[in-house]
Parts: structure tokens; C-alpha cells; sequence
């Protein structure tokens, strides 16, 4: 398998007013524009619990990408975008390295003509996600990655309507719009919203083990979500 590519997650709220026409933008003109520039995939997400509302996951080959004349052109040749921007809050736009994966489908790379907005997703293709966004104490950080390898993440993986799991470090920062996430997400994918309520979920979070890792993590913050995009 390649290198694994880079995780872009746009986190944002929108105002009621806005809403409608800015889904329209981003599922055509934006997404579009984005995959010409060379980003890899764009997936969308709304969230069931927790905030803000929508998640976009992008998958890039390389923070550089984003430092490309043809990436800056996505902004510059925008006049749709902008005039939508005044209703969208909470902004945070994040980089991360996938410091695990396991059960991931590799990420097709080789394209030769105009991708369609409408089939933009790469190696993130489930109906539903949660995230769960922390920081850990620093001199934690090697066992909060072993302890995901070794217990946490095979513990989900047993549970229904789990498919994969990311386990992601900040990397980088966007040239434009700032991240105000925390250092560190998991990304589950599921098929089933409801799956987080499982015996096994909750049986992954309360061993020793777990509790420990726990004490160490700070600013938690979890969503469930639900793909809006592509349907």
C-alpha cells in the first residue's frame, strides 16, 4: 500500500439562511474545484451528536498540496463561495497524519480525466463516522497510540457495523484557516448510527487500560455523523 495520505478535516456550522445554497455550492462547484486541484477524495458529513454540524473529510497527498498555485486558484476563482461565507461559524480546518489504519481501503490516486463531484469519495466510504477529538499528555502519547494497536481498536472492530478505524496526529497547518481542534482524532467508520451503543463499545472504554487512557486525555469531543455527501 502507498503512503497513507493526509487527513483534511473543515469542521463548520451554518446559518439557517445560508444552509440550503451552501450545501448546493459545496456538493458541486467547491468539491469539484478541490479534486482538480489534486485533492484525492471529499466526503461530507452532518452530524447526528455533537458539534458543529458538518464535518467535510478530504484526503490529500501531501500538506504541500494546499501551499500549490492550483489550490490557491480554488479561492481566487470562487465568486460563488464567498458570498456564502458570511453564514458559517465555528470554522476549523485540520491536518492530520494517520499515525494508524486498520481494515482502510487503499486510496485510488491515477486519474486521468475531470473527476465528478458526485463520485468524489477515496478510501472513507461509510454511511456513518464518529470522531473523537482529544489531546493527551505528551509523555502519554506512545501508549495512547499502543494502547489503540493493541486493545481499543480491535475491542470496536468486534462490535457490529464497525469497518475501520483512523487513529490521526495534527501535521501540518492550513496556510489560511486555523485549526482549533485538538491534537489527536479517531475516526470510526460504521454502517449503523446505532452501533455506538453496542455492549462491546462501552465494554472498549471501561477496561483498565482504557480508564487509564482516559485520565491522560483532555478537551474531549465526540460526534456522530452521518454522510450527506456523495449520496
Amino acid at each position: 500500500m502507498a503512503e497513507l495520505p493526509i487527513i483534511y478535516t473543515v469542521r463548520l456550522d451554518m446559518l439557517e439562511e445560508v444552509e440550503e445554497e451552501s450545501n448546493r455550492w459545496n456538493n458541486t462547484k467547491h468539491i469539484s474545484d478541490l479534486l482538480g486541484s489534486g485533492f484525492l477524495s471529499a466526503v461530507r458529513y452532518r452530524s447526528i451528536s455533537g458539534e458543529p454540524k458538518y464535518l467535510h473529510v478530504y484526503e490529500l497527498p501531501s500538506v504541500e498540496l494546499l501551499s500549490t498555485e492550483a489550490y490557491q486558484n480554488v479561492r481566487k476563482h470562487d465568486d460563488w463561495g464567498p458570498k456564502l461565507s458570511h453564514g458559517f461559524s465555528s470554522h476549523s480546518a485540520s491536518l492530520y497524519k494517520q499515525v494508524l489504519a486498520v481494515n482502510i481501503a487503499e486510496t485510488p490516486r491515477d486519474f486521468t480525466e475531470p473527476r465528478d463531484p458526485a463520485k468524489s469519495m477515496g478510501a472513507i466510504t461509510s454511511s456513518h463516522l464518529v470522531t473523537a477529538r482529544m489531546d493527551v499528555a505528551p509523555e502519554s502519547a506512545d501508549e495512547f497510540v499502543q494502547w489503540h494497536r493493541e486493545e481499543h481498536i480491535p475491542m470496536l472492530l468486534d462490535a457490529p457495523s464497525f469497518r475501520s478505524v483512523r487513529l490521526c496526529q495534527k501535521h501540518g497547518e492550513h496556510p489560511r484557516t486555523p485549526s482549533h481542534d485538538p491534537e489527536w482524532v479517531s475516526i470510526y467508520e460504521m454502517e449503523d448510527a446505532g452501533a455506538v451503543e453496542h455492549p462491546r463499545v462501552k465494554e472498549s472504554n471501561s477496561t483498565e487500560w482504557a480508564k487509564r487512557m482516559h485520565a491522560v486525555a483532555a478537551n474531549v469531543q465526540v460526534n456522530v455523523l452521518e454522510r450527506i455527501h456523495p449520496a
